[in-house]
């Protein structure tokens, strides 16, 4: 028996790994615009290369449970085409025996495409977008030099003083605009300056807006001095693009969506118990999202398991007797897995139905190849 697990898991393993490479090369391709958008601004190619690298995680989930049906049916279809699988069973061993080792094998893969999906991805996908915010980063003193770019983002920037090109600026006149109240801020420095990360100020003078509560237009005004003024150069870029940053649940590993769904999960209760009815119902939505985060990655990774198991079943037929109807059921059975997939992913409302979705096609392929490696062990198909 450890001779015919070695054989067969061998075979597999082998199959599996140059399908995973063929698959990975060429699904890297489609992601090849948003490579090439980051391309042109302007990193090092150093980053250029990390960024492209970044992208291999997101192919591999669905890419390792379509290399592991196209091994496992190419498997079954040489150990009947070569008359193997029935020697096999001549020395009293059933189908079920032959698949264990394979099967056995899906579950570890299953288990690696789970952690991929949930940890290695969302990793590079935090990374991923860190490198696009460092490269997009604006250095404050280089404004006066693209007025253009100014003139785009709402900005006004002026030095009356002496002033280092990218490097200092004296008596500096800065007008941004601000998300929350939509009105112009104004700062004014002494001098400003830059080194690595961080932007500073000297005897610099902020003047904002406060927007009113009370439904009228009129929004009160706050003037702060500050002797000594810094900000992360990171922070400035944000600022310049208008954005802030968001913990997506993209960037989450699975401990820490775990432990987000209980924080939501105690706001929820406290909610209920202050009788805040419209407030729960957002809160409901979010736990609701956050449980189809996890299904879906839940679903993604035992994907090699049960596309395994589909090209096991289904492959032997195809085979012994060159039947085509087996292989449309196999096309049929993994299309409605990607179909399903793929629409409870645009499900962002429908908690239940995009849980239902992500777990119905595993319960339909399971169930079906097992009805199949029945009959082949009855010898009826």
């Amino acid at each position: 028996m450890p001779i015919l697990w070695r054989y067969l898991s061998s075979r597999y393993i082998k199959s599996l790994l140059l399908t995973i490479f063929t698959f990975v090369v060429v699904l890297i391709t489609l992601r090849m615009e948003e490579i090439a958008h980051f391309a042109t601004l302007g990193p090092e190619l150093e980053l250029v290369l990390k960024f492209a690298l970044y992208q291999i995680p997101y192919v591999l989930p669905i890419a390792i449970p379509v290399s592991s049906l196209i091994a496992a049916l190419l498997l079954s279809q040489n150990l009947s085409e070569t008359h193997e699988l029935t020697a096999i069973r001549s020395f009293g061993l059933s189908i079920r025996n032959c698949m264990t080792p394979i099967l056995v094998i899906a579950l570890f893969v299953s288990l690696l495409n789970f952690w991929i999906v949930s940890e290695l991805a969302t990793t590079c996908h935090l990374k991923c977008t860190k490198l696009k915010a460092e490269v997009r980063q604006v250095n404050p003193l280089l404004l006066a030099s693209h007025k253009h770019l100014m003139r785009i983002k709402g900005l006004y920037f002026d030095a009356l003083g002496s002033s280092k090109l990218g490097e200092s600026a004296e008596d500096a006149i800065f007008a941004y605009p601000e998300k929350k109240s939509g009105r112009i801020a104004l700062l004014v420095a002494k001098k400003l300056s830059l080194d690595e990360d961080s932007f500073h100020g000297v005897d610099v003078t902020l003047i904002g807006s406060i927007s009113s509560k009370n439904g009228k237009d009129l929004d009160s005004l706050f003037v702060e001095n500050i002797g000594d003024y810094s900000l992360p150069l990171q922070d400035f870029s944000l600022l310049m693009e208008n954005k802030t940053w968001s913990v997506s649940l993209d960037y989450l590993k699975m401990p820490l969506l775990l432990i987000k769904k209980e924080q939501e999960e105690q706001i929820l209760r406290e909610l209920q118990e202050a009788e805040e009815v419209s407030q729960a119902k957002a809160k409901e939505r979010d736990i609701g999202r956050i449980e189809m985060e996890i299904m879906r990655r839940i679903s993604v990774g035992i994907a090699p398991f049960t596309f395994t198991m589909l090209g096991l079943a289904f492959g032997i037929r195809i085979g012994r007797g060159g039947s085509i109807k087996n292989l449309i059921y196999i096309v049929c059975l993994a299309a409605l897995f990607l179909i399903c997939y793929f629409t409870a992913k645009g499900s962002d409302h429908k908690a239940a139905t995009a849980i239902a979705l992500y777990t119905l096609p595993h319960g339909v392929i399971v169930l079906l190849s097992l009805i199949r490696i029945h009959k082949l062990e009855g010898g009826t198909v």
